[in-house]
């Protein structure tokens, strides 16, 4: 007898911006949305800078090359982090230990 185990994955297939929300879509039907309150950059671009994406890292990321802005889903969506780690204005949206560690004593 053999077991069918359902397969989760990461990799995002599309980005679409519904109200104050990212919702990234993933190739395995699952939705994960984000507030823009998370990333200052997304929340403050225009509908064009919006629209101008593209999937890095095999689909396991979105970066908006207008905004020079980077979203993994690998960690922080997952997660549910920021991209920022609070109190590091302007600081990368790289992941870390010590971005994780300083996102869960805000």
């Amino acid at each position: 007898m053999s077991t069918s185990v359902a397969r989760l994955s990461t990799e995002a297939t599309s980005v679409e911006f519904v109200g104050d929300l990212v919702r990234v879509l993933l190739a395995d039907g699952r939705e994960i949305s984000a507030p823009l309150a998370w990333s200052p950059r997304l929340r403050d671009a225009s509908d064009a800078q919006h629209a101008n994406w593209r999937l890095i890292g095999r689909g396991g990321g979105v970066h908006w090359p207008d905004l020079d802005e980077d979203v993994s889903l690998s960690v922080n969506s997952l997660l549910g982090l920021p991209t920022r780690a609070c109190g590091r204005k302007g600081a990368a949206s790289r992941v870390t230990v010590e971005t994780i560690r300083q996102a869960l004593l805000c």
